[in-house]
């Protein structure tokens, strides 16, 4: 089941959320984390997303992170990005470009 990939948790007084995400972002899951992303950026001053051993991402997951990150800037919030990847899809990240845009 895909919700056991994805966690969520609010904290101080709803001013922060956190979006852990486990093992997949990809198209499989697609539609549901982006409402996910949509109803936290809208609810939250401030959104983590944590990606937690992430054993697959694809183009469209990538894109998503690239388009919450963009959205929240220009609500004028914070967004931050933690990875815990294995050395193989850290590599593919920062080859890819992808870590820059999220920085």
């Amino acid at each position: 089941m895909i919700d056991s990939n994805i966690n969520i948790s609010s904290e101080l007084e709803n001013a922060l959320v956190k979006i852990t995400i486990k093992k997949e972002l990809s198209i499989n899951n697609l539609a549901e984390m982006k409402e996910k992303f949509k109803k936290a950026i809208n609810e939250h001053q401030q959104i983590d997303i944590i990606l937690k051993k992430i054993d697959y991402i694809d183009l469209p997951g990538l894109q998503l992170l690239v388009s919450a990150r963009k959205t929240v800037i220009n609500k004028g919030k914070k967004i931050t990005f933690s990875f815990d990847f294995s050395k193989e899809m850290q590599d593919i990240f920062n080859n890819s470009g992808f870590n820059a845009l999220l920085n």
